[in-house]
């Protein structure tokens, strides 16, 4: 079985003035085409679909019109969980009309009476209707919701508290998928921040008091689940001492993200399906179609800088501007914008943020 692991669209997103539309439907066009050069068998979305809980209509076309060309992959399942950044119950409204379409979302933790049934998604290769492997769908879990009062904790006993009831959490669905789909590999999703490995400059929000009590601790997944699709994190890497890994957003949407390539997950489980699959992890590289840059210096080197600026993406880059000056200077902001090159191959790049600094 062949499974693709993403996450952090963030459909809807802009950066200053300018949507990021674009690049999220070149990079949903190229997922489709992965989905079928690789022979994909389950696509699994962790979390932070959209990047607001109330999407525009454009951004919730793009996801609903990307979920309709799915079938003409071959891929046959697609598991769905919501992040921070969704709304659950928008996500959650129709969910009978994807399953029916073989799209599974689970973008909120459900009552507990319902939630073993909700929360499990079998996973069937394709040509074949048998059950090759379970998903448990995990979507970002309010530690609310799990019944996780920290108003009279100290820190260790917080961080107790979040570790038994998200192992309760993770231990109980692997106990409800072992007995109604006996002998599968299990795969899991988490909306969550894991491990100790990450930096403060992984966390586009922090959620689970990560302030507090750093990231959660890789203890609270169940050790029979053979892989774990992680969202939250916006880089990608495996998580230190589990079988878990963060997909990472497909696109940079901030100059620390530019830092590093982007990635989607091929995940293969290969073997009988007696529970106990070997699991190969690749990294596939997303094409990148517009750059984010950034400028300091006084205004003179910065202004040199604009105008000799040349690119060779499908989209201009986004500007970041940090002039030093000792004085702030009048009409500096349209001295820049005059001096933006122009490009026959597309328009001009725009500067999304212009900031003064004074020198000593």
């Amino acid at each position: 079985m062949r499974i693709l692991h993403t996450s952090d669209w963030h459909l809807g997103v802009s950066t200053g003035p300018v949507s990021r539309h674009t690049e999220q439907q070149l990079f949903l066009d190229w997922l489709l085409e992965a989905l079928t050069t690789h022979t994909v068998d389950a696509l699994i979305v962790a979390g932070d679909v959209f990047d607001t809980m109330h999407p525009s209509s454009e951004a919730q076309e793009l996801y609903f019109q990307f979920l309709s060309r799915i079938a003409q992959t071959g891929t046959r399942d697609v598991v769905i969980v919501g992040g921070n950044h969704d709304s659950a119950a928008r996500l959650d409204a129709p969910r009978e009309l994807l399953k029916a379409v073989g799209v599974h979302v689970v973008g909120g933790v459900p009552a507990s009476e319902a939630r073993n049934g909700r929360m499990l998604a079998p996973l069937r290769v394709r040509g074949s209707d048998d059950i090759q492997a379970v998903c448990l769908a995990v979507p970002y879990v309010h530690e609310y919701r799990l019944g996780i009062r920290t108003t009279d904790l100290d820190r260790t006993q917080t961080r107790a508290a979040f570790r038994d009831e998200f192992s309760k959490l993770y231990s109980g669905l692997a106990d409800h998928a072992n007995a109604t789909y006996p002998g599968v590999p299990l795969i899991g999703t988490g909306h969550l921040t894991l491990g100790t490995g990450s930096t403060r400059e992984d966390y586009p929000q922090e959620i689970h008091q990560v302030g507090n009590i750093e990231g959660l601790p890789v203890e609270i997944l169940d050790p029979r689940v053979q892989y774990t699709a992680l969202g939250h994190i916006h880089r990608c890497y495996p998580v230190k001492g589990s079988t878990a890994w963060y997909s990472g957003t497909p696109i940079p949407y901030s100059l620390t993200e530019m830092g590093t390539k982007r990635h989607v997950l091929l995940v293969e489980l290969e073997g009988e399906a007696s529970g106990e699959a070997e699991v190969k992890v690749e990294r596939l590289e997303v094409p990148q179609h517009r750059d984010l840059l950034q400028l300091i210096g006084p205004p003179q080197t910065v202004l040199s800088e604009l105008r000799a600026l040349t690119w060779t993406t499908r989209l201009p880059p986004l500007v970041h501007v940090r002039v030093e000056t000792q004085l702030a200077e009048p009409g500096l902001v349209k001295q820049l914008h005059d001096a933006l090159p122009a490009n026959e191959r597309s328009e001009r790049p725009v500067l999304v943020e212009v900031q003064q600094r004074a020198t000593v």
